[in-house]
This record gives structure tokens, sequence and C-alpha cells, in this order.
């Protein structure tokens, strides 16, 4: 693989875990409070160094308690 192609590889990992980071973060704060995304995990694949890449997903909450996102960062 070439370098610029595991970088931009890694940057996409790195967004999906913030996803998923969010996501067990506001659970456990409000155990009332359950999120769900679709599509769950999203594959970009062998992605090259500068060409665009675009992952829509929806979250919604379907527990019982409102939810409020007041910090989202990327490792």
């Amino acid at each position: 693989m070439k370098n610029g192609t595991m970088k931009t590889t890694a940057k996409k990992m790195a967004w999906m875990g913030a996803v998923f980071a969010v996501l067990l973060l506001v659970q456990g704060i409000s155990m009332g409070a359950v999120l769900e995304a679709t599509p769950d995990q999203v594959d970009f694949g062998t992605v090259t160094e500068g060409d665009p890449v675009v992952a829509i997903s929806e979250i919604v909450n379907t527990g019982s308690t409102p939810v409020e996102i007041t910090n989202i960062r990327t490792s």
C-alpha cells in the first residue's frame, strides 16, 4: 500500500471511531437515551490520498430521553 493511501484510510477509520465513541459516551451518560446509526459501519476500501470520499450516516435517538451532544472530536 502507498503511504498516502494508508494515511487516508487511517483518517476514515478515525472518523468512524469518533462517531461510535460518541454513541457509546452518550449512551453511558444517560441510560434512557439509545442512539442507533444506520449504517452502523462504513467500508471505504482502498482510497487514494486526495480522492474525495463521502459517507452519510443517520443517527437516531430511539430511547426515552433526549440526547444533547455537546462535543465531538477525532483522535
